[in-house]
């Protein structure tokens, strides 16, 4: 876990010292934004939901490979957030944190052989592990992935 959380604080620093319009920031962005003119939804009101894929190019392959995925929502007056960091196009981490949840605040953290390492919901360790909450989040970084990878 040490390193997964080497890697995360290396690319959060990365991603906050970005800068529009500069050529040497570290990764491209794709930014795809819902609802960008803030129409109210009805029966709900505010509906804004914003999601940055963080990438480089693979120079041999020329492939674009996911880094880090980033999306905020607002939905009413509820804020939701999720992160999910890749290495190669394998999650190795997820953070969801969604208050219309039991248990809003959840963290996965992945091998590089896709087992789980730890998942945990709020500030309480999940184990044995429970497959159904993590293969949702599991589910959710590979749906991220492919909708990427459209793009």
């Amino acid at each position: 876990m040490a390193h997964i959380r080497a890697v995360y604080n290396q690319v959060k620093k990365e991603i906050a010292a970005m800068e529009p319009n500069n050529p040497n920031n570290a990764y491209y962005v794709l930014h795809c934004e819902n609802n960008a003119w803030a129409k109210p939804f009805p029966a709900v009101g505010t509906y804004h939901i914003t999601t940055d894929f963080y990438y480089r190019f693979n120079p041999e392959t020329a492939d674009k490979e996911p880094v880090m995925i980033i999306q905020t929502a607002e939905l009413a007056a509820v804020k939701c957030y999720t992160e999910i960091l890749y290495q190669g196009k394998q999650c190795i981490f997820y953070y969801e944190n969604d208050p219309y949840e039991t248990d809003p605040e959840k963290r996965l953290y992945i091998d590089a052989r896709g087992r789980t390492i730890r998942y945990t919901e709020g500030s309480r360790k999940i184990g044995p592990y429970d497959e159904t909450k993590e293969s949702t989040l599991r589910d959710n970084a590979q749906d991220y992935l492919n909708f990427f990878n459209l793009l």
